[in-house]
Order: structure tokens, then sequence, then C-alpha cells
């Protein structure tokens, strides 16, 4: 797939600790598309741990390549 990273996108993810191999699985297996609030997609899946991650796209559905990816968050204490 071809990825974009935000550089929001990129220290949200070291500082969250999220590797590009989960945010490639939300990607494919996203169980959950909501609009993000300041437009755009919110991915949700839950990894295979089971652990919950949340992908903020820029791109807006029907989704298209290449995947902007704005932000990341882990949301395990809240879902």
């Amino acid at each position: 797939m071809d990825f974009i990273y935000s550089r929001h996108a990129r220290r949200q993810m070291l500082e969250r600790r999220v590797t590009e191999e989960e945010i490639n699985y939300v990607l494919h297996r996203y169980s959950l598309t909501y609009p993000a609030d300041k437009g755009g997609t919110s991915l949700f899946a839950e990894l295979p741990d089971g652990r919950k991650l949340v992908v903020w796209l820029a791109n807006s559905r029907p989704l298209n390549k290449p995947f902007f990816i704005k932000s990341v968050a882990r949301r395990d204490r809240h879902v």
C-alpha cells in the first residue's frame, strides 16, 4: 500500500510506540470507520494481541491511494 505520514503521525508513532506494521494491519483489516473531527476518516481495528488502534487519515471515503496518515493512537483504556 502507498502511505504518506505527516510529521505529527511520525511523532505520535514514536511517542505511542506504534509500528508501521500495526498501521498496515489497521489499513487492511479495520473493523470500524467514521468521519474524523477535522475532515478525513478514522479507522479502528483490534490488533491480534487484543490492543486497539485508531489511524486518522486525511483521505475521505471512499478511500483512495496514497493514504495520508494524519495521526495514530492506542485505545486500550478508552474503548
